[in-house]
């Protein structure tokens, strides 16, 4: 268990982490979106009226699914009336809803931040925009 976090409270109508990790937990979804998807993706969900437009795949979702599962281990234990699968699938959707938010609020902070302003991040800092410079082009 070196290095996981154990979620032990949920929003059980929502499937929102609660407790002592919640934040480490948003926190951590939103790095993984900003490392993982290409800014360059239009939208998080396929939207059948654009079939032109880039989105997020289901592959690339239970990749990233899979991330937040190797760092946090969801435990079921106080909920007696509820199976792990079922909790695990409910915060699943609750991640995804959040990382799709986190998804086009990051791209909105650099369209505001860089694109309006016509400039360019530095590319050259660590983290998650570093591996966005080969795609900065098609995001602008």
């Amino acid at each position: 268990m070196d290095g996981r976090y154990i979620l032990t409270e949920f929003d059980m109508a929502s499937g929102e982490v609660k407790g002592p990790y919640a934040h480490k937990f948003v926190h951590h979804c939103g790095y993984l979106v900003r490392d993982r998807i290409p800014i360059s993706i239009r939208e998080w969900k396929k939207k059948p009226s654009a079939s032109d437009v880039s989105y997020v795949s289901d592959v690339d979702k239970n990749i990233l699914w899979k991330a937040v599962t190797d760092h946090f281990m969801i435990r079921a234990d106080a909920y007696p009336d509820v199976s792990r699968e079922e909790l695990e699938e409910t915060v699943k959707e609750c991640t995804m809803r959040k990382m799709a938010q986190l998804f086009q609020n990051g791209k909105k902070h650099l369209y505001n931040t860089y694109v309006k302003t016509n400039t360019r991040p530095n590319f050259n800092e660590k983290g998650p925009i570093s591996k966005a410079a080969s795609h900065w082009d098609d995001f602008v």
